[in-house]
C-alpha cells in the first residue's frame, strides 16, 4: 500500500512540473566584444577637443540584466573627470548615474578607454528609449580646462 502511495505521489508531483513549465518568451541577449548597437542615436561624436565613442557589451540591451558602457576618447587632452548618467526619455524613472573606471588598453594609439558596469529597471513599456548625458572635463597640454557635454540615445527590451 505505502509504495502505490509513493509511487502515485511521484507521478503527481512529476505531472505538476511538468503543467507548471511555461515557455519562455526570453530573448537571448548577446555579450559581445563592445561595439555600436543598432538602436544608437551616436556611435562616434567629434568635437572640438576630439573624438569619442560610446560603445555596448550587450545587444540587445535588456532590462534588469547588467551590461557595460565603454567610452572611448581619442584626442591629446587628458580626460579628468566623467559625470554621466542616464533617464528614461518616454518615461521618466529617475536619473541612473554611470561611474566611468579606466580601463587598461593595451593598443598603440592614443586612446583613453573607459567602462561603466550598470543595470536598466524594467517599466510598463516593452520597449524603452533612454538617454545618456555626459559631461566630460578634459585638460589640454597647456593645462586648459575644457569641458564636453553630449548625449547619446538607445532602446532597451523588456522580457
Amino acid at each position: 500500500m505505502f509504495k502505490i502511495i509513493a509511487v502515485y505521489s511521484t507521478l503527481v508531483f512529476i505531472l505538476c512540473l511538468c503543467l507548471g513549465c511555461e515557455k519562455s518568451k526570453e530573448i537571448k541577449e548577446k555579450v559581445i566584444e563592445p561595439k555600436c548597437i543598432s538602436s544608437q542615436s551616436d556611435c562616434f561624436i567629434k568635437s572640438t577637443s576630439g573624438d569619442f565613442s560610446l560603445l555596448f557589451n550587450q545587444e540587445p540591451v535588456i532590462t534588469e540584466t547588467p551590461f557595460n558602457i565603454s567610452l572611448i576618447s581619442q584626442t591629446k587632452n587628458t580626460i579628468k573627470n566623467i559625470s554621466a548618467h542616464m533617464e528614461g526619455k518616454n518615461m521618466f524613472m529617475g536619473k541612473v548615474p554611470l561611474f566611468f573606471q579606466q580601463a587598461l588598453d593595451n593598443t598603440k594609439e592614443q586612446k583613453q578607454h573607459y567602462i561603466a558596469d550598470t543595470m536598466l529597471g524594467s517599466c510598463s513599456e516593452e520597449k524603452m528609449r533612454w538617454v545618456i548625458y555626459f559631461k566630460i572635463t578634459l585638460e589640454d597640454p597647456n593645462g586648459e580646462s575644457l569641458i564636453e557635454h553630449f548625449t547619446v540615445e538607445f532602446d532597451s527590451l523588456r522580457l
